[in-house]
């Protein structure tokens, strides 16, 4: 079906962000007691069948299930997903999608948790940390800071 990239892991493996990509027509595991978040990149749209049920994931779009469904994906030609899993029983990352423009200057509040991944584009990150260009499938742990962004592209926010 395809490679995942892990990106970052919770404490304990109680959370997991990882990418996907799907080059093929192919079941998903079986991951009973697991929360799903699920996020098209593109290129193309994904069509999942959860528990029979067709659902079309267009680029850009979110979808929640449980691990343990039964889930066969299907797509035209290979793509590429964000997988924000969670163990149940502790609380769900929340996944926020960003669009962020050329010149525009996006402040994040101090966060007590939280994950930066750049989806698509190229986005200059400033923390009191770190400084510096992130480009596609980069991650910047944004946890018990402010962060400064600047630069075009998708991104998500996850709060851990």
């Amino acid at each position: 079906m395809g490679v995942t990239h892990p990106l970052a892991q919770g404490e304990g493996d109680s959370w997991r962000v990882s990418i996907a990509e799907i080059d093929a027509n192919a079941p998903f595991s079986t991951l009973p007691d697991i929360h799903r978040q699920f996020v098209c990149l593109g290129p193309v749209p994904i069509r999942l069948y959860v528990d029979g049920q067709p659902r079309d994931v267009r680029v850009g779009d979110l979808t929640v299930f449980s691990g343990g469904s039964q889930v066969r994906c299907e797509v035209d030609r290979p793509s590429l997903a964000l997988n924000v899993m969670s163990r149940n029983g502790t609380p769900a990352p929340t996944v926020h999608l960003l669009e962020l423009r050329a010149g525009v200057r996006e402040s994040l509040p101090h966060l007590t948790r939280g994950l930066f991944v750049v989806l698509a584009g190229s986005v200059q990150g400033t923390t009191p940390a770190f400084t510096g260009e992130l480009t596609q499938f980069d991650a910047l742990d944004c946890r018990d800071t402010a962060v400064q962004l600047e630069g075009a592209g998708r991104a998500a926010l996850i709060l851990t």
